[in-house]
């Protein structure tokens, strides 16, 4: 209840019947907690009256909600009622499993409704982004996964997935600039050992590796170059290269898909 600090009572009904007497649209609501410890008599007439000034008020679509404790609790603990209440309220700000988004603009557009019943620009939410992008990468809506998290690192860029996954993602790509780059941003905010492992292992394989060497002649002239390629390295006595089955059942793969 805002009205329990005496100082403020009549600051606050004055500001709000000079407010409420003016048309306009306000589509956006206020919830109070009342009869806690701390209300007493002439706390609660002060609500009254703020009531009877929002009731007559000439604002459109607003809502005011009074929440009567049935105790009258200490502090401003919250009740089972205002935690039902709001959990309600809010229900679908939590991104429904029932809908599959195929991009990040599914997730704008169900968001910017949100934001006009709620009355105010709702973000989507940080988890729900990448919960999202783990699901069209399962999809193999590869395109789709790197706008998305690319809107993380712009949004949220304290987001640590979004970079693992986007070094992740070019690293399958072959993009090994744009990999390494992401790996080494994402251990600037926070150093991990897997992506160390990950940065250093991307490292070996571009320094070391006979399936780079391949991979690159693939990439730059096709299949039969990458086989000669193979083939050159194999036969050479002075190859310092190493070979990995590992590494060719990787490069296999990203190659066709």
């Amino acid at each position: 209840n805002p009205f329990w600090i005496r100082a403020n009572r009549e600051y606050m009904l004055t500001k709000a019947n000079d407010f409420f007497s003016k048309e306009g649209l306000l589509d956006n609501f206020l919830f109070i907690t009342n009869n806690a410890s701390g209300d007493n008599e002439a706390t609660m007439e002060y609500l009254r009256k703020f009531t009877t000034i929002v009731e007559e008020g000439k604002k459109r679509d607003f809502t005011l909600i009074l929440n009567p404790l049935e105790k009258r609790e200490v502090g401003i603990i919250p009740s089972p009622g205002l935690r039902k209440g709001l959990e309600t309220f809010f229900e679908k700000y939590k991104f429904p499993k029932e809908i599959e988004i195929d991009g990040l603009e599914d997730l704008k557009e169900y968001y910017q409704n949100l934001s006009q019943v709620y009355g105010y620009e709702v973000d989507i939410p940080e988890f729900t982004l990448i919960r999202q992008g783990d699901g069209l990468e399962e999809r193999n809506k590869l395109e789709e996964v790197k706008i998305l998290y690319e809107y993380v690192v712009e949004k949220y860029p304290h987001d640590l997935n979004s970079y693992a996954r986007l070094a992740d993602l070019h690293r399958r790509w072959g993009n090994y600039n744009l990999s390494i780059k992401y790996y080494e941003q994402c251990l600037e905010r926070k150093k991990m050992p897997f992506i160390e492992r990950r940065l250093n292992s991307l490292n070996k394989y571009l320094n070391e590796s006979a399936a780079y060497a391949v991979e690159k002649a693939i990439r730059n002239s096709g299949i039969d170059a990458g086989i000669a390629k193979f083939q050159e390295l194999k036969s050479d006595s002075q190859n310092k290269l190493y070979f990995s089955e590992s590494d060719f059942n990787t490069l296999g793969y990203n190659l066709i898909t």
